[in-house]
């Protein structure tokens, strides 16, 4: 009986081996997944097509955006421009996702004085045109703000939701491995941009 038992016990002690073995494997597997980033993004272009966006391969900011938000108005007024040239002279991309399925245009506050904006009127289009309708208002507010990079339209925010973006605007800085190093919410100065962005071209 005391061998049968000691048998038993060694068998259970292996099986217990075994099933914790295969639980570290396997959260070092989900560890590895979720920290390696992704070299391209599906979203949706300003002509309508569904394109793989790179965010690999240089540094990249990201920014997130709402067309009737009043601080990202401010941004795509008075900073961004500049900013994005800056970062394109120095070998870097910005791109602009429009991570807001409500739209309208946002009226920005003047120079210094973003909390003086106004937000655009809301609405929701019908679920039938709300692509066309997203489109047509993205290229309405690059035309208004003369961006000088493109604009793409998440159409199920899962790229939003994927970036943890929870205000507008919302920043990512993303090194050349296409890996968030730091990030920023609300209207910011060209200066506090910059400075994130020499985080993700290091």
């Amino acid at each position: 009986m005391k061998k049968t038992s000691r048998q038993s016990q060694t068998v259970r002690y292996f099986l217990i081996g075994i099933l914790a073995a295969l639980l570290v494997g396997g959260a070092i597997a989900y560890a590895i997944q979720i920290s390696t980033p992704p070299v391209t993004v599906p979203l949706v272009a300003t002509n309508g097509k569904q394109v793989n966006v790179e965010v690999s391969g240089k540094p990249t900011v990201v920014v997130f955006f709402a067309t009737w938000c009043p601080f990202c108005a401010y941004d795509a007024k008075w900073v961004l421009p500049a900013f994005a040239k800056r970062v394109q002279q120095a070998g870097g991309r910005v791109i602009g996702v429009q991570a807001s399925l409500q739209l309208g245009q946002g009226i920005p506050g003047p120079l210094g004085q973003p909390q003086l904006g106004q937000d655009g009127s809301h609405y929701q289009p019908p679920a039938s045109k709300e692509q066309s309708m997203s489109l047509a208002e993205l290229k309405r507010y690059k035309k208004t703000f003369h961006l000088n990079y493109p604009l793409y339209f998440d159409p199920a925010l899962h790229y939003t939701m994927s970036m943890g973006v929870s205000s507008y605007p919302s920043f990512a800085f993303l090194n050349a491995s296409g890996k968030m190093v730091a990030g920023l919410a609300g209207a910011q100065s060209g200066s506090a941009l910059w400075s994130d962005y020499q985080k993700a071209a290091q």
